[in-house]
């Protein structure tokens, strides 16, 4: 992720993370990210499966991405960071490398009025098997964040 390039955070010290993801038990084409970018803080994706040939992925507007103070060390808004997909960039699921590229757009509100965008940033989202996250774990000190 870029956010993560430019704002770690407390807790990371990766661009990447080994997260789960979930299907929504309410929606058979979303998912949930659990922990995508912070620890204790899921996000939902949405596949539209309308068009084959352009396999869109969306994010619903205000989810919570992390505390503020956390990443930024200062409270600007209500103390939420929050997420949703870039209206200037197509997000996608790409079949051939089986990922989602996902442009995201970070903002900050305050009762529910706009602060501030903090910016726009690109995240591929890759599944990978359980060994694979074994071996990435052993052998490359990523840390499962379940």
């Amino acid at each position: 992720s870029t956010f993560l390039q430019n704002y770690p955070g407390v807790e990371n010290t990766s661009v990447q993370r080994l997260i789960k993801s979930v299907q929504d038990p309410n929606d058979p084409n979303s998912i949930i990210l659990r922990n995508w970018l912070f620890t204790g803080y899921h996000i939902k994706l949405t596949f539209d499966p309308s068009d084959p040939s352009l396999p869109l992925v969306s994010m619903p507007e205000d989810q919570v991405l992390s505390d503020e103070l956390s990443v930024f060390g200062q409270i600007n808004g209500d103390n939420k960071i929050l997420v949703t997909n870039s209206p200037n960039y197509y997000s996608f699921y790409d079949a051939c490398a089986q990922n989602v590229k996902l442009w995201s757009l970070v903002y900050v509100n305050n009762m529910g009025t706009l602060v501030g965008s903090v910016g726009t940033f690109y995240n591929i989202i890759e599944w990978v098997s359980q060994e694979e996250a074994d071996r990435l774990e052993r052998e490359d000190g990523m840390k499962k964040h379940e």
